[in-house]
């Protein structure tokens, strides 16, 4: 369930927000004091922080620079007054809109707050799995689906081969033991590893390489051990 934090009630338009927002099954949490703001700011992420003001646009926008030293969330300021300077002061600080409550219904307010949240949810999705991305080269492993490329055409893989390819490119140009390999992927002493990560490299330089005696993906260092790249 995606949250909303609210911080300023004391203007009156947030209360109708707050029941706006719970009636659209977001989850409400609340902030009466800076204090408090930061508390649940760094204890749980929000996916949005909703401000409310009618003091100052130095109070709001140092409030606003206070929050993005340590989060990307989308925050929305909700202002009593229509003052320009206040709104580019606001953004200038790092909000992402400034809405002026005399210009706008508590529907186009919720509406604007749901289409800062959908972006950024979406950004965050797109964001997470660029993370199980992994490349060496043109050798490509889509963590999620478990698939793996070379110059975009799928190479099929045992689970073990897999797990370790996933290793090395992951840490592309470091360079891994036998010992390590084989306590990474078999969670288990290394007794006998040698012959093991060597067959299994072989394997997959048979799947994955042009030239399998000429490796340009999985590399051997002599003496050492295995890298990517």
């Amino acid at each position: 369930m995606d949250s909303i934090l609210i911080y300023g009630n004391h203007i009156e338009m947030m209360e109708t927000m707050r029941h706006l927002f719970a009636g659209e099954n977001y989850e409400v949490l609340e902030a009466d004091t800076p204090d408090e703001l930061y508390r649940l700011m760094s204890g749980r992420q929000p996916h949005l922080l909703f401000l409310g003001f009618d003091g100052s646009g130095e109070d709001v926008a140092r409030t606003v620079q206070e929050v993005r030293k340590n989060s990307s969330i989308p925050i929305v300021v909700l202002t009593k007054q229509d003052d320009e300077m206040k709104k580019i002061e606001v953004l200038e600080a790092g909000a992402d809109d400034c809405i002026s409550y005399s210009d706008c219904s508590p529907l186009e307010l919720l509406a604007r707050a749901k289409s800062r949240l959908r972006r950024y949810t979406r950004m965050a999705d797109i964001s997470e799995k660029k993370e199980k991305i992994y490349r060496a080269d043109d050798l490509m492993i889509d963590d999620i689906s478990k698939r793996v490329f070379v110059k975009e055409r799928e190479v099929r893989l045992t689970p073990i081969e897999y797990e370790i390819v996933k290793l090395l490119v992951k840490e592309k140009g470091k360079v891994f033991s036998i010992s390590q390999i084989y306590e990474a992927i078999w969670h288990m002493k290394p007794i006998g590893a040698d012959n093991t990560i060597a067959v299994h490299i072989h394997h997959i330089r048979e799947k994955i390489e042009e030239n399998p005696k000429e490796p340009q993906y999985i590399k051997a260092v002599w003496g050492t051990g295995y890298k990517a790249g």
